[in-house]
């Protein structure tokens, strides 16, 4: 009786739990877009996570974009896009595209903000340019 006990308690305890929240994952790609008029930030739901995209707008061609996640809370996500200066630029304002899926989101609403920085100028603090509940199915 006692090991049937502890074999339950072992087997139980081994395994996680249902409830567990998963950490969510971020897929980020970027890249130059030409002829368009600037676009808004946009927070789209999709079953299990958020595609946001918007445009990052940087004083020369010579930019990268990366991006990083952040969970800051109970349902509470913060996408820091970040503007790298690389060598040879051409003198000219670009528009940098980018798009971001965040997955492995429990079903519910979340408070999602996005900020930009430009990495080059550490003087300038990052610009919040997004900041919404959205509802995920």
């Amino acid at each position: 009786m006692r090991l049937a006990f502890w074999s339950l308690l072992g087997a139980a305890l081994a395994c996680g739990s249902p409830t567990e929240p998963s950490t969510p994952f971020l897929h980020f790609e970027a890249d130059v877009v030409f002829g368009i008029p600037t676009l808004p930030t946009t927070a789209k739901p999709q079953a299990g996570g958020i595609v946001i995209s918007g445009v990052f707008q940087t004083p020369t061609t010579g930019y990268t974009l990366s991006g990083a996640l952040a969970v800051t809370g109970f349902h509470v996500l913060r996408l820091d896009v970040d503007a790298h200066g690389t060598d040879n630029p051409f003198p000219f304002p670009t528009q940098n595209f980018y798009r971001a899926q965040v997955g492995d989101l429990s079903p519910g609403d979340y408070d999602v903000s996005v900020y930009h920085k430009d990495r080059n100028r550490p003087e300038v603090p990052s610009v919040r340019v997004y900041h919404q509940v959205v509802r995920v199915p």
